[in-house]
């Protein structure tokens, strides 16, 4: 969300690639049948292209935490008053949800044909019914509360702590894996620490700080041969792991459940962090290039807001693709990208109303 309004100069061109991988995935994990969930509808343990899909579906999951991570990297380490956080933050994040929510409840009404009705619009606000993928707003402004908070222990952040940090999530998360595979065992005295997991429970304090302490740890050095190496298997076996838990979870249940796919989140959206923003520091990025990044990057959080407004639109070239090649995964891509494209268009026109820009 941070960061859209800095010239060319200043950017990070390394961020606006990181944004660019979190909303992709952020659309694919919608997709559901279409796209993140296709192996649902495959032979369990089908050959290559099971096992693609059903990587594909952990994979996914850095979506959120990507966007929290490049949050923590822009934000925690400024000072600002609290003034200046209520004023300028929280209430940017607020007149979001409302004028969103709006929107969508308008949509709503118009496809059902019902009467606007101001005492359901505000309760649907309140438990943010309205739009069901409008969870993050609310997660987000958990975190911008919490905010002063963040940036005193970010204030600490060294190697050393971020790699504390990155252990003890991985513990929790093993210690969520045994709660779920042995139900007896949930009440249990370490069940009280599953709070931290890298789950929903954890990601409003987590991972800021994690994309902090990712950022200062990639500031002091390029990575590695072996650090390439390091993050890659991490990555590798987390993928591997959580995909063969989620079809052991269906051999044995006889039903797929997302409980394996949140398991380990942070070990698979660090090495994504590191070895992205590494890589894309090394290249000679094109003027140009950077430029297309910066105008895409710029318009992810609105394409975020009208994601379904976008679909109505880019779901008939999925379809058409479909129809000429009969591949879902395909057909899927060429979707994602469509809708990329689409709403960076929109964006960058709409954003040039400043009272606009100055919200999304």
């Amino acid at each position: 969300m941070e960061g859209k309004d800095m010239h060319l100069e200043e950017r990070d061109t390394s961020l606006d690639v990181i944004r660019i991988i979190a909303i992709f995935f952020v659309l694919f994990t919608h997709t559901s049948n279409r796209g993140s969930k296709i192996y649902t509808n495959l032979v369990p343990g089908g050959g290559g292209y099971y096992a693609l899909c059903i990587s594909l579906d952990t994979i996914r999951m850095i979506c959120v935490p990507l966007f929290l991570m490049l949050s923590g990297t822009l934000l925690l380490g400024k000072k600002e008053p609290f003034s200046v956080i209520l004023k300028k933050r929280v209430w940017r994040i607020f007149v979001i949800i409302i004028v969103f929510s709006l929107i969508q409840y308008l949509q709503i009404i118009k496809n059902s044909e019902l009467i606007f009705d101001f005492n359901e619009f505000i309760r649907s606000v309140y438990n943010g019914s309205v739009r069901g993928s409008y969870w993050y707003l609310y997660l987000y402004l958990a975190y911008l509360f919490l905010l002063p908070i963040l940036r005193n222990v970010a204030a600490l952040m060294d190697r050393k702590l971020f790699i504390y940090i990155i252990v003890v999530s991985a513990l929790v998360d093993v210690l969520g894996l045994i709660a779920y595979e042995f139900p007896e065992w949930k009440n249990a005295g370490m069940g009280y620490i599953i709070f931290l997991s890298t789950n929903r429970n954890g990601y409003a304090f987590l991972y800021p700080l994690l994309g902090y302490g990712a950022y200062q740890y990639i500031q002091e050095k390029k990575l590695g041969k072996r650090e390439y190496i390091f993050w890659s298997l991490v990555f590798m076996l987390v993928v591997c792991g959580c995909s063969w838990l989620v079809y052991n979870e269906y051999m044995n249940k006889g039903s797929y459940s997302e409980a394996h796919i949140w398991r380990f989140t942070a070990l698979l959206t660090i090495p994504v962090y590191l070895i992205v923003y590494d890589i894309v520091r090394r290249a000679r990025v094109p003027i140009i290039l950077r430029k297309v990044l910066a105008f895409v990057s710029n318009s992810c959080f609105g394409i975020y807001l009208c994601e379904n407004l976008l679909e109505a639109h880019t779901i008939k070239i999925y379809n058409y693709v479909y129809s000429l090649c009969g591949k879902q995964l395909l057909s899927c891509g060429v979707y994602l990208f469509s809708t990329i494209a689409l709403g960076t268009v929109i964006f960058s026109i709409i954003r040039k109303v400043p009272v606009i820009a100055k919200y999304v």
